[in-house]
């Protein structure tokens, strides 16, 4: 049966990947699904969508300045042996014109929607290309996931999935920024014989008020584990990376995207730039509460993965990471 996507709205780039992501027992889930035979995008059309969902658009290519480090990083420490600076060209080579076209979304201004829709279909591409969503998605998108799942749990209403992405990116960016300035890579030694029973403890408290019966944090451990796991075995990997840590510091901070740059983005689109500004609002304990957990839910290793066997991830750290980034949304 021919496979036709006509584009409606520049939200997200799922129409031009061959993935797709489900709720499995209250999870967020990317499960294979096909390429499109033919793709139409009108302008015009794109141009009457709701203003909010072109935003949306802008906040979820957004991640191409944190996802990649998360990539590199998994590669760094022989998590995901993917790792293709070619397939982060596709789309990253494009920042400055997401930036440049940032500002004229609002308008419906068909040439800056041509360019959103360009990089769009390129970010969905590169994850085909890459058979995983790594390429853009990484930190940041946990982030939304786990405020999709806290909502649905809860009976409220979702968000828009590029809003909450261009929130999370900022706060991420913040985060990257911080550790790698304050990072001792020899402390990642001390944790490469993490217990799997405090991992799965911690699990079970940040997943039980979601799901008293269990199944959702069962399901989180089922990645969680694994990558706990293949941590545990990759000590001489490990150890390489620590020790070449200089150059993989470079590398990574040659990836993450500036504060400053993604709040500007978000604030000269109109989109949402703090969790409060979403629609619906996330207030701080929830937004806490989501780039703290986020990386329990997946297999793929990622800052929050490296700030935590470093032993700097906490609430603390966390919470003022949002705050740092509440001040560049607001331009200070």
């Amino acid at each position: 049966v021919p496979f036709v996507v006509v584009q409606t709205a520049c939200s997200v780039n799922a129409f031009s990947d061959d993935m797709a992501v489900l709720l499995v027992n209250g999870v967020k889930r990317t499960v294979s699904s096909r390429w499109p035979d033919t793709m139409t995008a009108d302008l015009r059309v794109l141009a009457s969508a709701p203003v909010a969902m072109n935003r949306a658009g802008v906040g979820e290519l957004l991640a191409m300045f944190t996802a990649p480090a998360d990539w590199r990083l998994a590669s760094a420490v022989g998590m995901d042996d993917s790792y293709d600076p070619r397939v982060v060209a596709l789309y990253r080579d494009g920042a400055s014109a997401l930036v440049d076209a940032a500002q004229r979304i609002a308008s419906g201004d068909r040439g800056a929607l041509r360019t959103l829709t360009e990089l769009m279909t390129l970010s969905g591409l590169a994850m085909g290309i890459a058979g995983r969503t790594a390429p853009v998605s990484g930190t940041e998108h946990t982030v939304s996931h786990l405020l999709d799942m806290a909502a649905a749990r809860s009976g409220r209403r979702t968000g828009l999935h590029g809003a909450q992405v261009g929130v999370a990116a900022l706060s991420v960016a913040v985060a990257w920024d911080r550790l790698l300035q304050t990072l001792d890579p020899q402390r990642l030694l001390d944790g490469i014989g993490s217990d799997p029973e405090a991992g799965h403890r911690r699990i079970d408290h940040a997943f039980a008020p979601l799901d008293p019966s269990g199944a959702m944090a069962a399901e989180c451990w089922k990645q969680y584990g694994r990558k706990l796991d293949r941590w545990r075995t990759h000590e001489p990997v490990i150890r390489a990376m620590v020790a070449d840590w200089d150059r993989v510091h470079s590398e990574l901070r040659a990836l993450v995207g500036s504060p400053a740059v993604i709040a500007q983005t978000l604030r000269a689109a109109g989109a949402p730039a703090r969790f409060e500004d979403l629609d619906p609002a996330a207030d701080r304990a929830t937004a806490v509460w989501a780039l703290l957990n986020g990386h329990l839910i997946r297999d793929r290793f990622s800052l929050a993965d490296l700030a935590w066997f470093g032993g700097a991830w906490n609430p603390e750290f966390v919470g003022e990471v949002i705050e740092r980034a509440d001040a560049w949304a607001m331009g200070r």
